[in-house]
């Protein structure tokens, strides 16, 4: 059970919520089969490149029993094969029980256990000139420095999570994030105590390590074993760290020599501050759009032009170090939640109706409703009356959005936008509805749609040749993405047929979908599954029913993909404003209050208050203020 803590007139009320993530019945068979390491398992933090002092266990009451850890810059994180949790706080109460708080994390990364005294040498090493205050003031700003916001990889990811991170002198802060060479300051910078996270950083810059540029297909981020789909020029650095890049990708092995690796992620110390970073240009592969025809996941060989970056990866890469640094510099990682009401994660389906095939659109419609499923059904035109039906009668819990006029992505700006207007027009004058959602045809996104929906006011879009199974974020034109699992019943099909392989019948959609769903929860990301009536219309009484059983199992809330838009342009609202008192360890939290939680991520104890009312001594947790 997880106690999720929320503030209910001046008043912390706790209430319980089931984060274990129980196997499908029809999946335990399969996975009792594989004896490898999970690819979520979470690996060592990267060795800082000095000696550490010896190591010592830490208290068992803190993350797993017997954990060793080293009181220097780094820990090995606990592993798990699920849902990955820390126990991270155990508070007295007035009736003699305990409250437990426990907080998920993504697998790439956890604060490890570590004792106040090791942070308070960690926040002694930084100087208050790196501290964001005045040398007078104990007070540290916990926020991200920015040099300048031309990097949109960073903005995605420091904005998905909600992190405070301001443009100006980034000296005042305690963590900076870069890209590329590094500016002539950040040598004192870090060597006065700061931590720099780096994408895309190179030999040339004298504190780093040698290494030398060569050419990639992926790598494998840190915790995990598949690699990542991430075509690059990467630097490969000549040291020890975390995750994997490959000069001779997909070699036999041979005489047991594996030569020529490097890792993904690295930790360097300069003077008294840490540089975290990685030869592989990160921010830049998860701004660039670029889609081709491959495979997506690995339960799974059926392909689907989707985006040609793995950008789910490459934004959970950068995550863990920023994660490393915060833990580095001694301080807290506040975020705000992904999920209302503090839950792991979300259930959405989506119906693109490329076509409405008589009466299976409103079938599909009507299993969705029985088995208690908030759909999103969005209409495609030319396909529509190409293979017509019953467009009308729809019920108060679907979603109608478009999926444009012609099935396909034009070029330009004006093209795309008249393809968008037709569409509106036939959903006004046909159903008397007004779209201001869309997904694109084909999964396929370029500048010019982007701007054509940002011209058009329209709220969301989703299209999985720009991403697919990320948290949602803002694209060129600034309209919202939210991501969707790009697997549908009917690319299987056609991708049954191009191969030779069987057709997939019911149980085969039903088995990919709850894979899906579990590793999507596993990851803390959204469960956005998608199919369209031509054959998920026919099977939807054998697959529907499943994926709703197991999503009350996991406690999952369900909506449409317009509730979950909005939940997430409400939370774009709200940045926590994080400062710790040194002198007395105590972490004070600002936040609009609204419906979501905020996120504590800490390897040592604070004394925590939000929106001026104190909480007690606590590690991490989620909090919602209300």
């Amino acid at each position: 059970m997880v106690l999720v803590s929320r503030l209910r007139g001046g008043r912390l009320v706790h209430s319980s919520r089931r984060r274990h993530l129980p196997l499908p019945a029809a999946l335990r068979t399969r996975h009792r089969a594989s004896t490898r390491t999970h690819p979520g398992d979470p690996a060592p933090l990267p060795t800082i490149s000095t000696p550490t002092p010896p190591s010592q266990t830490a208290d068992p009451g803190l993350g797993e029993p017997g954990l060793t850890i080293d009181p220097g810059l780094h820990a090995p994180a606990p592993a798990c094969r699920a849902l990955q949790f820390c126990l991270r706080s155990v508070q007295p109460r007035s009736d003699g029980l305990r409250s437990v708080l426990l907080h998920w994390a993504p697998a790439e990364w956890s604060p490890c256990a570590t004792s106040d005294a090791v942070s308070d040498e960690r926040a002694a090493r930084v100087p208050a000139t790196v501290r964001g205050v005045g040398a007078r003031s104990p007070v540290r700003q916990v926020l991200v420095g920015r040099a300048d916001d031309a990097d949109p990889g960073w903005t995605r990811v420091l904005d998905q999570e909600r992190i405070d991170h301001r443009l100006g002198d980034p000296t005042s802060a305690p963590v900076v994030v870069l890209t590329g060479v590094l500016p002539g300051w950040v040598a004192d910078y870090v060597s006065a105590g700061g931590v720099a996270v780096v994408s895309g950083a190179v030999a040339s810059d004298s504190f780093l390590p040698s290494g030398f540029s060569a050419s990639v297909t992926g790598y494998t981020t840190p915790g995990r074993t598949r690699r990542s789909h991430a075509p690059s020029i990467v630097t490969m650095f000549e040291t020890e760290g975390s995750g994997e890049m490959r000069l001779h990708e997909d070699r036999v092995v041979k005489y047991g020599v594996d030569p020529d690796c490097f890792p993904a992620v690295f930790t360097v110390r300069h003077g008294e501050g840490v540089v975290v970073a990685s030869g592989i240009p990160l921010t830049a592969l998860l701004a660039a759009p670029g889609d081709c025809l491959r495979t997506f996941c690995d339960y799974s060989p059926v392909t689907e032009r989707v985006a040609s970056v793995d950008k789910a990866a490459v934004a959970e890469t950068l995550l863990s170090m920023l994660g490393m640094a915060f833990e580095i510099a001694g301080l807290p990682m506040v975020t705000m939640g992904r999920f209302p009401e503090g839950a792991s994660s979300v259930l959405i389906l989506r119906v693109d109706v490329d076509g409405v095939y008589g009466d299976n659109t409103r079938r599909l419609a009507s299993v969705a409703e029985s088995a208690g499923m908030p759909a999103s059904f969005f209409l495609n035109g030319d396909y529509s009356r190409i293979h017509p039906g019953p467009l009308s009668g729809w019920s108060a819990s679907v979603e109608l959005g478009q999926h444009a006029w012609l099935h396909t992505l034009l070029k330009t700006r004006e093209q795309n936008r008249d393809n968008l207007e037709r569409a509106e027009r036939w959903m006004r004058d046909d159903l008397g509805v007004t779209p201001r959602s869309f997904v694109a045809p084909r999964g396929l996104w370029n500048r010019g749609l982007g701007e054509a929906l940002r011209d058009l006011g329209y709220r969301y879009s989703s299209d999985f040749g720009l991403d697919f199974d990320s948290l949602p974020f803002r694209a060129d034109g600034n309209v919202l993405q939210v991501p969707v699992h790009p697997y549908s019943p009917e690319r299987a099909m056609a991708w049954a047929r191009e191969t030779g392989a069987p057709d997939p019948g019911p149980r085969d959609v039903r088995d990919h979908y709850l894979s899906a769903m579990c590793e999507q929860v596993r990851r803390g990301r959204p469960v956005h599954l998608y199919g369209h009536p031509e054959i998920l219309g026919e099977m939807a009484h054998e697959v529907l029913p499943s994926l709703r059983a197991l999503a009350d199992e996991l406690e999952l809330p369900r909506s449409t993909l317009g509730e979950y838009a909005d939940f997430w342009i409400r939370r774009e609202q709200s940045t926590p404003s994080v400062g710790v008192d040194e002198s007395t360890a105590r972490l004070n939290i600002d936040v609009a209050a609204c419906d979501v939680p905020v996120q504590v991520r800490s390897a040592a104890a604070h004394d925590l208050t939000l929106n001026g009312v104190p909480l007690g001594r606590v590690t991490s947790g989620s909090f919602v203020p209300t």
